[in-house]
């Protein structure tokens, strides 16, 4: 369907773009809930004979378009008056509310990335045994290596331990220069970097975090969370190197949408991946952020998602606080396909640090002194591939992610709220879960491979869509004696050509360790930096034992360890 916001892509392309050498563009700085000024609007689909929406007839301040979401029908506005009030922000977007011609307007929500940071090392992943990663070893294929789509803050794509388990965009020819799939993106290769806005979604050197999150001009890091949960969901295996992920065989879609010193991103950069993994084949989302505000257009394409096929998971929040009474967004969102994941320790126990649920989380998963891949050095040139420990609920979301792709590897026939199904009613019941989330339970990933219902010859053929909205089962029960039937062939729309790397399995278990409408163009606004919130860390009591081999730590790269609150305690707002 043509959309209104086609209308003015010519005449927003010069705006858009900004003069010849303009600087790159930065993620915003904030000092609310959303990026100051900032408006995110959504224009209905085009209609015959519609007038068209004319900025300098509807405001009476001049409003500047800071960013066209061209594949979304949409815009960013930049609205002077309402950079130093919130309310003044509100009336303006009440009153882009009440035009014919706009769907959604909200303000440019921030959400933080859901990472608590701390400490060939497969000996030091406490987390696969306990979720029975090892009895999966040995379970072959269909021959299809699912996608999945990371929303996070770009991923070091050349690290040692994930390489060729990368996503590539095989309907585009690297460094031509030219659009080959048409999608509006330049040698979007290896996916897109939102927030400068270039094809290039790797993680940045960036200053460090002082107070407040302003950036610490004395010392610089690599932005390591986004590479970090791509290592826990597929970090290559039996490679001789690092670490092993959850999923043998696995694409992984590198989607930047936040930066800065904390790794912050607004609803603009978020919507805009979000629609770049519907659009390219993504079988799972993994979105390790969050935020106190519901954004109707995120909604909405979150359930488009699911609707394509599809399955999202989201960090629960590292809040210490209940879902149920405090929302955080996207994890709140009721949607058929959607997971919201808390995180649990080495001992089973709730993280001092997690947020909960009884209602709106499904279930939890280790989240605690996870290792995993992170780029590590202190000049400009580039990284080093190296491996740390970090702690949230963005460690504990790719275990789910892992998972799902692990089951989709083995069956990618069976429709996604079934496979969504086994999950949940094959995790492991923990009395220290009861009353936190809704399964009262950890996932467990050998059992439900076990579950899995085997499919005849390896297929690669697309996912069947989610089709029904019931909620999924949250207390253990036999998987359907047979998958439903794959849907007819002209329904799903055509699969893209499928790339799968070779399999590796997981190396052999080790010994127990040691206990829209035309517009008038306005001028450009520049765009400002972000920051965002620290969180406290966990308790360290999950690292390994410092030697020879012991793995570096990120409190060397500049990141903040000290102690965690107390249980029950929230973190700093």
């Amino acid at each position: 369907m043509t959309l209104r916001v086609g209308i003015i892509a010519t005449a927003l392309a010069v705006l858009v773009a900004g003069p010849a050498g303009s600087q790159v563009r930065q993620p915003p700085r904030f000092d609310f809930d959303a990026v100051p000024g900032q408006v995110v609007v959504q224009f209905q689909p085009q209609t015959a004979g519609a007038a068209p929406f004319n900025l300098a007839d509807f405001l009476t301040e001049r409003a500047e378009v800071v960013d066209e979401l061209s594949r979304l029908g949409g815009i960013v506005l930049d609205v002077p008056s309402a950079r130093a009030d919130p309310a003044v922000r509100q009336a303006v977007v009440d009153r882009l509310r009440a035009n014919p011609a706009v769907r959604h307007a909200e303000p440019n929500y921030i959400y933080y990335a859901d990472r608590v940071p701390s400490d060939p090392l497969v000996k030091d992943m406490w987390f696969l045994e306990r979720i029975g990663a090892y009895d999966a070893q040995d379970r072959k294929g269909a021959g299809y290596a699912p996608v999945v789509a990371v929303i996070d803050t770009g991923i070091y794509v050349h690290h040692e331990d994930l390489g060729q388990h990368v996503w590539t965009n095989p309907r585009e020819i690297p460094d031509n220069g030219i659009d080959d799939d048409g999608n509006g993106l330049v040698d979007d290769v290896r996916g897109w970097n939102f927030v400068q806005g270039n094809n290039s979604p790797t993680a940045e050197f960036v200053a460090a975090a002082a107070a407040g999150c302003e950036p610490d001009p004395a010392k610089r890091l690599y932005e390591a969370h986004g590479t970090h949960v791509a290592g826990v969901i597929g970090a290559l295996g039996d490679n001789g190197k690092g670490i092993a992920g959850l999923a043998p065989d696995v694409r992984i879609m590198a989607l930047k949408v936040m930066g800065g010193p904390c790794g912050s991103g607004t609803t603009s950069t978020i919507i805009q991946a979000v629609r770049y993994a519907i659009d390219n084949g993504a079988d799972i989302i993994n979105m390790s952020l969050g935020g106190p505000h519901p954004s109707d257009i995120l909604r909405d394409l979150l359930r488009q998602a699911n609707d394509r096929g599809i399955l999202v998971v989201v960090a629960a929040g590292n809040a210490a606080s209940d879902n149920d009474a405090t929302p955080v967004y996207p994890a709140a969102f009721d949607l058929p396909g959607l997971i919201a994941v808390a995180a649990t320790d080495a001992n089973d126990r709730l993280a001092t640090f997690s947020n909960r649920g009884a209602r709106s989380v499904h279930l939890a998963a280790p989240g605690v002194g996870i290792l995993s891949s992170v780029p590590m050095g202190d000049t400009p040139t580039g990284p080093n591939s190296n491996y740390a420990q970090l702690s949230g609920t963005s460690m504990a979301a790719p275990m789910v992610s892992g998972a799902l792709a692990a089951m989709i590897g083995l069956n990618p026939t069976l429709p996604r709220l079934e496979i969504m199904r086994i999950l949940l009613a094959t995790v492991d019941p923990v009395p220290a879960l009861a009353g936190m989330v809704a399964t009262g339970a950890r996932v467990n990933l050998g059992k439900a491979l076990a579950a899995m219902p085997a499919v005849s010859p390896p297929v690669a053929a697309p996912k069947p869509p989610i089709a029904a909205p019931e909620p999924p089962a949250v207390t253990p029960q036999p998987p359907a004696a047979a998958p439903e039937p794959a849907p007819p062939a002209s329904a799903p729309k055509p699969a893209l050509p499928v790339v799968t790397p070779p399999r590796k399995p997981m190396p052999a278990k080790p010994a127990p360790p040691v206990a829209g409408p035309r517009v008038v163009p306005p001028a450009p606004a520049p765009v400002r930096d972000v920051r965002g919130i620290i969180i406290n860390p966990p308790p360290t009591t999950a690292q390994p034992p410092a030697g020879d081999g012991a793995t570096p730590s990120l409190e060397s790269e500049g990141i903040n360890v000290s102690p965690p609150p107390p249980q029950g305690a929230r973190t700093s707002p």
